[in-house]
């Protein structure tokens, strides 16, 4: 009498499947932490240039004789300080410093611009 075989897949089989779905779904997982720390990175370069071109804005409206240095925290999220350089008689050279978080200043943007006279 002849002994079938049964069909299927060996043990063997089995766990190379697994520790190749295994690496795939790692890979994935880091992917995803990847990405999800680079979009917040870019919702705070984003909010911080904001706060940055808010402080900008303002100073355009100012008289010329009050456009002067200063710093503030905004949203107590950023430390935003400016400089204003009155090198030449006719424009002012501004440059808007923005640090994120306020107790580190780990990360940080600058933003420059010009008003004439």
């Amino acid at each position: 009498m002849k002994i079938q075989r049964e069909h299927g897949f060996t043990i063997a089989e089995v766990i190379i499947a697994m520790f190749i779905l295994s690496m795939v779904a790692l890979v994935l997982n880091i992917s995803l932490v990847s990405v999800i720390s680079a979009n917040k990175n870019s919702k705070d370069v984003a909010a911080a240039t904001a706060a940055g071109n808010q402080v900008m804005e303002y100073l355009r409206m100012q008289p010329w004789a009050n456009i002067t240095g200063n710093g503030d925290t905004y949203q107590n999220r950023f430390a935003r300080s400016w400089v204003v350089d009155t090198t030449y008689s006719d424009r002012k050279a501004i440059t808007v410093y923005v640090s994120w978080p306020v107790a580190t200043g780990a990360h940080r943007i600058q933003l420059s611009t010009l008003i004439a006279k």
